[in-house]
């Protein structure tokens, strides 16, 4: 998600504005520089688009790296100059250049945003909260916190997603002028006697910047490591959003910009063409090798910052071919308005995937283009007048940076409280249906009160089937209670959200709360034994095959360490299933395994807004329903044929035609969401259930 800020994204036609800004190592403007921005915004926009670009996103760390450069360079000139950075001078201008039309894109977003996103699922206010964080630029830490990461299905709908990256960048422009200030001001005090002050100043601020991108890399990497020792106990999302493990690539930018003029070394045409078709090649390999299940930053980042540096390094002499290609007028157009581009394309993206759920994926790369539209109004009616203003100083710039930061806010702060109101909007009476076991507050996850068999039970105490899992076992528990009661048996339900039932495995982000709930479920079980256990679990979800596209990182894992590709999942996934069919076994109690119930791509009240307020028919092909389950599914089935008291039970046929799984049949929602049961959906399989029974107690 590119690098949204970049500080000097445009290319001014005022020559005195461009001496006097984004030089690079000796007095002339780079307008190979300018030409890379224009490279690495395209990235994230093919990658956004969903077009084969699988590791765009490491365009956000080439604009990191020329950011570092960019503003080090203005920096090393104050230093040389005067031994001073002049930071009443260095923030006046980042205010000017990037709050005004990040301000506007954010007050436009929300109100289109009240229009397209659906009120129901949280989106709108996980937008408005995001976009509030980013207008105080706290994105990245808003974001780190919350549920999903970065390639998560909540975070592909937040038009504000891509904020993050300006928020990192305005911290590293408060952090680093201020941190080469206080040294610079230290070193002047201990350093009158010198010859060159200003010269020692340059070289002991450099020794700073290196050693905090040592630093910088070295968390990066340990974060992201599978021995590191807070992988189990922090979110990986730190390791992607943070300032701290994102340090480094702008300190690597700076470093060239600092040491490079310092030791006076003069590029050859073999070397500067060498370093040029090298960082270009690293840029592109990254473009093209990495995903979604890369570990990101960490050591993976070398070869996109690396061919950064190497491409802005081969452009301090004579321009390579390269070089010249960079500066093409077309090359320097989409350069110069893409801090614009990047600001306007993801709400683009996001808003018309709301508005056109349906459509195909070619209207997210539509979206992506038309929004050049408003990068090009802003840059001409907005960036450029205010950055090129005479009047825009002293309190008429403090009252322009005070309301770009006030006004997205309370935009935000509106669209919130709307939220909450849901507009006047209602979901389908289908949906609202709540399910029994809910309404009883069952979910062992939640813990309002304890676990009991009158409450989350129904019929009699014995005989009983016993229905366990995670929230799938929720959405099975109508079915069960359909095919069991009218039989003579009574029913209870034991779930935890997130948490299958399996012996040993859990999903690593609750792997002690999953143990300790098991054992206790089976220690229950040696006082009163059930008749029959129905499992049901979301086991597909715990292995992250292939569909939907960002999907595919496995959660599954033993003692807290997760499994590091799809097939080591399935077959962790295997080994605790059969150790508690083995468990059942062993206690003589036969077992109905409930197979993964179909899914669809997204919830369904996405689907509805006040642009859209009847959701249709959402539908997803037997095709993508096999793509997700199938591997796995053939795995359980070969287990549980080993054991005699173990039928397993497919919904499928029950729930969806032949071709297709449609969310809605009969004029009934059977569907609650894009993967669990509504009443009705869980009451079609009491046929299936009662057959299942009858094969097993032998009735």
């Amino acid at each position: 998600m590119a690098a949204c800020l970049s500080v000097s994204l445009d290319r001014v036609d005022n020559t005195e504005l461009r001496q006097a800004d984004e030089r690079a190592v000796g007095n002339t403007f780079r307008y190979d520089i300018q030409g890379i921005r224009a490279v690495a915004v395209l990235l994230v926009v093919l990658f956004h688009a969903h077009l084969p670009v699988p590791g765009g996103y490491i365009g956000v760390d080439v604009f990191f790296v020329i950011s570092g450069f960019v503003i080090a360079g203005q920096i090393r000139r104050q230093l040389a100059d005067s031994g001073r950075v002049h930071l009443r001078h260095f923030y006046a201008r980042r205010a000017r250049r990037l709050l005004p039309a990040s301000a506007v894109m954010s007050m436009l977003t929300l109100v289109a945003s009240i229009v397209l996103v659906s009120p129901f699922d949280g989106q709108q206010q996980f937008a408005a909260r995001t976009a509030a964080a980013s207008s105080v630029s706290l994105a990245n830490w808003y974001l780190m916190f919350s549920e999903g990461g970065y390639f998560g299905p909540a975070e592909e709908r937040n038009p504000f997603l891509h904020t993050w990256t300006l928020s990192v960048e305005e911290q590293f422009y408060f952090v680093l002028p201020v941190a080469l200030a206080l040294t610079a001001f230290c070193w002047r005090r201990r350093s009158t006697r010198l010859k060159s002050p200003q010269l020692e100043i340059t070289k002991v601020a450099s020794a700073v910047v290196l050693c905090g991108t040592l630093a910088s890399f070295v968390c990066g990497v340990v974060f992201l490591s599978g021995s590191s020792p807070f992988k189990s106990s922090l979110p990986d999302q730190f390791g992607f959003y943070s300032p701290t493990t994102r340090a480094w690539e702008f300190g690597a930018g700076v470093l060239l910009a600092m040491v490079v003029p310092a030791s006076g070394l003069v590029l050859g045409r073999v070397v500067r063409w060498g370093l040029a078709f090298g960082g270009a090649g690293a840029i592109a390999v990254a473009s093209w090798l990495f995903g979604a299940a890369t570990p990101f930053p960490g050591t993976a980042a070398l070869l996109p910052v690396g061919g950064a540096l190497a491409l802005i390094a081969s452009g301090t002499g004579a321009p390579s071919p390269l070089g010249r290609l960079l500066e093409h007028p077309v090359v320097q157009w989409v350069g110069d308005r893409s801090y614009g581009w990047y600001l306007w394309h993801w709400p683009f993206i996001v808003l018309a995937r709301s508005a056109f759920p349906d459509a195909p994926g070619e209207i997210l790369s539509l979206a992506a283009l038309v929004a050049l539209v408003p990068a090009a109004v802003s840059y001409k009616w907005i960036e450029q007048p205010i950055r090129l203003g005479k009047e825009f100083n002293g309190r008429k710039l403090a009252r322009l940076a005070v309301a770009c930061v006030a006004l997205p806010i309370l935009a935000a702060v509106g669209v919130n409280v709307g939220a909450r109101a849901s507009w006047g909007l209602d979901l389908p009476a289908g949906l609202t249906e709540q399910r029994r076991a809910s309404k009883e507050g069952c979910d062992d996850y939640e813990a309002r009160r304890s676990w009991s068999p009158i409450r989350c039970g129904v019929g009699p105490n014995n005989p009983h089937v016993l229905v366990l899992g995670d929230s799938h076992a929720n959405s099975a528990f109508e079915g069960v209670m359909e095919a069991a009661v009218p039989n003579g048996y009574g029913v209870r339900v034991r779930y935890r959200s997130g948490c299958p039932f399996l012996i040993g495995p859990s999903p690593v982000w609750q792997t002690r709360e999953c143990l300790v709930w098991r054992a206790r479920v089976l220690q229950d079980l040696h006082a009163d034994a059930p008749a029959i256990v129905v499992v049901a679990n979301r086991s597909a979800s715990y292995v992250k095959p292939q569909f939907p596209p960002n999907d595919d990182s496995p959660t599954i894992g033993n003692g807290g360490q997760v499994a590091e590709s799809r097939d080591q999942a399935i077959d962790t996934w295997t080994d605790g299933f059969t150790a508690m069919l083995d468990e059942f076994s062993r206690r003589g109690i036969p077992v109905v395994v409930l197979d993964v119930v179909p899914e669809f791509a997204d919830d369904f009240t996405s689907r509805i807004s006040l642009f859209r307020p009847d959701p249709g028919v959402p539908t997803v092909t037997m095709d993508n329903v096999e793509l997700r389950r199938r591997v796995l599914l053939d795995a359980e089935h070969a287990v549980a044929a080993r054991y005699d008291q173990v039928v397993t039970v497919d919904p499928a046929p029950a729930l969806c035609e032949p071709q297709k799984c449609a969310a809605v049949r009969d004029g009934k929602w059977l569907w609650m969401d894009r993967n669990h049961l509504t009443p009705d959906g869980s009451r079609r399989l009491a046929p299936h259930f009662e057959s299942a029974f009858r094969d097993l107690l032998g009735q």
